[in-house]
This record gives structure tokens, sequence and C-alpha cells, in this order.
């Protein structure tokens, strides 16, 4: 956020609001962070959020009220308007883990791995349609390396699409399926791909 700010990429009114989060400043340009679905008592000018969700804060103003409004244009395309002194369940959305990130995808991520195990790390991994970087320490990467070779069974997820997609065309599951996350992955790889469900294979 100091770079965004550096670089006169944060904009407009600059508004220090006390949210459940915090006493944290807000400028147009800043990441928005939703963590409680929107209420009517919560004076949602426009539009509704559900928890989890982001956006991009467009403006700060005030109505000829006197009303604070923060604009946000949701990740999803919809404009939301709400009074930041009603509605506080906010924060910056610049960084968020594992868990609440669960179902949000992004052209690009940044991933920082912290002390998560092998199949955090996959989770993880599955946030980006085109590009993923992954942030580590070298301790964590020696000790990547010392658990290379390690056989990893696939998801219940994985598993559950593959047999979905077996069945819907007509497909047979390869011998050891069930057991290797490397042979579900690369069969998820080829037959999500041919099928037009996945832009990319990688």
């Amino acid at each position: 956020r100091e770079t965004m700010k550096e670089k006169g990429l944060l904009s407009g009114i600059r508004a220090e609001v006390k949210t459940s989060h915090g006493i944290t400043e807000f400028q147009g340009g800043d990441r928005i962070f939703f963590t409680a679905p929107s209420k009517k008592k919560h004076h949602f000018i426009e539009g509704a959020v559900l928890n989890g969700e982001t956006g991009t804060l467009q403006k700060i103003e005030q109505d000829a009220s006197g009303t604070w409004l923060f604009h946000v244009r949701m990740d999803d395309g919809k404009d939301i308007a709400f009074d930041p002194l009603k509605y506080d369940h906010f924060k910056h959305g610049y960084a968020i883990t594992i868990n609440k990130s669960q179902g949000a995808t992004a052209e690009e991520t940044h991933n920082y791995v912290a002390s998560q195990g092998l199949e955090q790390l996959y989770v993880q991994l599955t946030r980006q349609e085109y590009v993923a970087h992954v942030t580590m320490t070298e301790d964590q990467i020696n000790r990547a390396a010392d658990q290379a070779g390690v056989d990893l069974a696939p998801t219940a997820k994985m598993l559950s699409y593959a047999e979905s997609l077996a069945e819907k065309n007509g497909l047979a599951l390869p011998d050891g399926i069930l057991e290797d996350f490397d042979l579900c992955r690369s069969f998820l790889n080829a037959h999500a791909y041919k099928m037009g469900e996945r832009e990319s294979a990688e």
C-alpha cells in the first residue's frame, strides 16, 4: 500500500475509519476485504456484500446530508456504496489467508508460504487462473526439497471431479488414480482442457 501511495495510485479524500478491525486509513484505489454480510441496518446505499468478498475502493465522498459514502467496485463487477460509520466489517484487502480466499479466483496470485504443509500449499495454488508467484524462505525450500518424492494421495475434491469427468464423457479412470496425486492431476489437466471446461491445461 505504501508503494501504491508513492506512485500516486491512491487518490482523493483520505479517511481514517474505526472498523471492527481497528482504526485504518482508506483512500480511493485501496483494496477492500469484507468480513461480514451486509444487512439493511448497515445502511448500504447501493448493492450488498457477502463475507469474504473483495473489491477496489473507487472514491470516498459525502452526500447532501453529510453522510460519508464509500463507493466500491467489487471484483465480480458490481458497484456498491455504504456508510463506513454504519457498516464497519471491512479492512484492507491486499493479502488474504488461504481459508478466507476459499472460492475466490484471480488471474494472478502472489503466495507467501508460511508453515503450511504440502496439502495446504496445493490448495493455496488453486486460486489463480494463469500465474502463481510463490515466496518462501531458504529454510522452507530446503524442507520442501527433503520431502521431494513423498507420495501424496489426491484430495477428495480432485477425485470427485475426475469421477464426474469420466462419467459424463465415457472415460475410464486410469489404474491407481485413487492413490497417485500426479496421475490424478494429469488426468484432470488433460480432460478438463479438452472438454473446454478450462481455458488452459496449466
